[in-house]
């Protein structure tokens, strides 16, 4: 940063523009922004949480609801159906699990395959 700051400015240069000048200070405060930022990021993670895990009643009646969200945008179904199974087939109890696909609307396949709960795979 030091180099960067005391050498390529260019202040004081007169082949130097005005604009240039802006937009030099414009990359030199997002570079700062970055240092600013990785240095706390480092402070962040020297030292972590010690949260200790919370043990989960025995009875699965009392285990928390899990939802998963299931974003498509133009997929093919070959390819959202998998994502289904693979969130059906977590390690939680099934009737602990909602699975929400969350399309446009605009296809009529991708609701059909949905409400069926992705058939098996061929």
């Amino acid at each position: 940063m030091y180099w960067r700051v005391t050498d390529t400015l260019g202040i004081g240069d007169p082949l130097v523009s005005t604009l240039d000048l802006i937009f030099t200070m414009a990359l030199l405060g997002a570079e700062i922004y970055a240092l600013v930022v990785l240095v706390m990021g480092y402070f962040q993670v020297l030292w972590p949480l010690k949260r200790k895990p919370t043990v989960l009643p025995p009875d699965t009646g009392e285990w928390p609801t899990v939802d998963v969200f299931i974003p498509t945008y133009n997929e093919p179904l070959d390819v959202i159906r998998p994502t289904i199974l693979a969130a059906s087939d977590l390690d939680w109890p099934a009737d602990k699990i909602n699975i929400f696909v969350l399309d446009d609307g605009a296809r009529e396949d991708c609701r059909v395959l949905a409400e069926e709960g992705a058939p098996a795979l061929p």
